[in-house]
């Protein structure tokens, strides 16, 4: 065998019907420049509906809590899910990550959302194993260092800093540091 002369054959289109192919498509209207081809909030809007449908819920997902109706039993599927996700949209530490599709709340905020509720759908996410150990969370901790601060060097627990906590071990020994905004509405069954 001559490996230099060995090849598959081409059997695709020759250049004149790739012109006719692109010809087609000269009909179809242009996206004018100023229009994003991506459109997040669309996007992220999909995201919330289809992060309800899937739990059942009002509350989990990506949106404004605050417009939201009280979990009750009238309105909500499971209302231990809507409740515990209620105050975990109310965490006052967050960080949204890829382009607002998700969010990296406290440490403490998704262990008590994993805590109140036994919804297999949160626990798939949250969960000890869930997926958003690939996203972490985010932590408050001190840790050992050199204070110069006297006249002598101390080392001990005098420095501090924000982490983000990645894996299935990330909520050990986690701390509560920002808590929880205050509610616009008092909701019956609020868990905070």
């Amino acid at each position: 065998l001559d490996h230099a002369t060995d090849h598959v054959p081409y059997t695709g289109p020759d250049e004149i019907e790739i012109k006719k192919i692109l010809s087609n498509y000269a009909e179809f209207p242009s996206i004018p420049e100023n229009r994003n081809l991506i459109d997040f909030k669309e996007i992220q809007s999909s995201m919330t509906r289809f992060s309800q449908w899937t739990t059942g819920t009002n509350y989990c997902g990506i949106g404004k809590v605050d417009s939201l109706p009280c979990p009750n039993e009238y309105n909500s599927e499971d209302i231990e899910a809507d409740r515990a996700c209620r105050q975990h949209d109310h965490g006052s530490k967050s960080e949204d990550i890829f382009g607002g599709l998700a969010i990296r709340m406290e440490c403490a905020v998704d262990v008590n959302l994993i805590k109140a509720t036994d919804n297999p759908l949160i626990h798939a996410v949250y969960g000890h194993y869930g997926i958003a150990q690939t996203w972490g969370c985010l932590e408050y901790t001190e840790y050992k260092c050199w204070d110069m601060s006297f006249w002598y060097p101390r080392y001990g627990y005098y420095c501090h800093s924000e982490n983000i906590r990645y894996g299935p071990f990330r909520y050990n020994g986690v701390t509560m540091h920002w808590g929880y905004r205050n509610k616009t509405k008092e909701c019956k069954g609020d868990l905070w």
